[in-house]
């Protein structure tokens, strides 16, 4: 009992501790149209009607691959000899990223599944998902060509060398091939938007759980990526927005408690810092970076 109570005062320290570096700003749930705030990359936020499918906040970035510089940031994963297939990550926050990678933008990433490490803790605390504790990757992810985690049918989101982006839904054999030529790749069970249309990840919204949501898009003609956080959301309602955005093609990320969107410190025009979630450490981190960009903000901003 008294291990108890000393692990949940650490935590609740580390928590304290954590809410005061990842700096929400100003700009937290204000409405901002559509504004660049690194060469090639936009954001936007506004307020979604209530509804029976969520409402609250909507954070948005669409980021250009055409401009020289830009590029794909994903965790590295670490593999462990018990389990070479898998990847495997210690549990971090997605915003630690943002200044350790010096990237543009950040969200968490696909899905992970915390090993169980912390079963002598109280019986309220167990599901905790601690900082630092071992995760392995859910569903396949590739980086650098490197493929890792669980074989799965699905569709697949990947980049070859020139970052150009494709989505595929095929058996996990008929994708192998592109995941093997891609230099980066992420996956999920169903679409969320396809062609321009609401994809099988939508059909069950009707008994959706609402909670936050953080989805992925692209449009592959004019080499766009778009990052999208959602505060209180169904499936359903992620890929209408998504959608009417203009997205062509889209999957979710982990969503919940996990869902994570933050704004590197070199933005102009907003504030930088967190603006959705952040309170969960996570295995998979998506990120854009803007190779020498911090120079062209910095005289942006002066």
């Amino acid at each position: 009992m008294l291990a108890g109570l000393l692990i949940l005062g650490l935590v609740g320290l580390r928590i304290v501790n954590m809410v005061r570096k990842v700096q929400f700003q100003g700009h937290r749930r204000q409405v901002i149209p559509w504004t660049e705030i690194y060469r090639g990359v936009h954001y936007t936020s506004r307020r979604l009607p209530d509804s029976p499918q969520g409402g609250g906040m909507m954070y948005m970035v669409r980021v250009d691959l055409n401009v020289p510089g830009t590029s794909i940031y994903l965790r590295p994963y670490f593999k462990m000899e018990s389990d070479a297939l898998s990847g495997f990550y210690h549990l971090k926050y997605p915003w630690q990223f943002v200044k350790r990678e010096h990237l543009a933008v950040t969200v968490n990433g696909t899905f992970f599944a915390p090993l169980p490490s912390h079963r002598s803790l109280p019986g309220p605390l167990r599901s905790l998902i601690l900082y630092g504790e071992l995760a392995s990757q859910a569903g396949p992810i590739v980086i650098n060509h490197h493929v890792a985690g669980t074989k799965a049918h699905g569709v697949f989101i990947w980049w070859g060398d020139d970052l150009t982006p494709h989505m595929k839904i095929h058996s996990w054999k008929q994708n192998l091939k592109d995941l093997e030529i891609g230099r980066f790749a992420v996956a999920n069970w169903y679409p969320l938007v396809q062609n321009g249309q609401l994809g099988n990840d939508a059909e069950p919204a009707a008994t959706d759980k609402l909670h936050a949501r953080t989805a992925l898009g692209i449009a592959t003609g004019n080499k766009l990526i778009y990052l999208a956080a959602f505060e209180h959301a169904s499936l359903l309602l992620v890929a209408r927005q998504l959608s009417k955005a203009g997205v062509p093609d889209a999957i979710a990320f982990d969503g919940g408690g996990s869902s994570c969107m933050t704004i590197g410190e070199q933005a102009r025009n907003i504030k930088p810092g967190t603006v959705l979630g952040g309170l969960r450490p996570v295995g998979s981190v998506f990120g854009i970076r803007v190779v020498g960009g911090d120079e062209d903000q910095l005289a942006d901003r002066a």
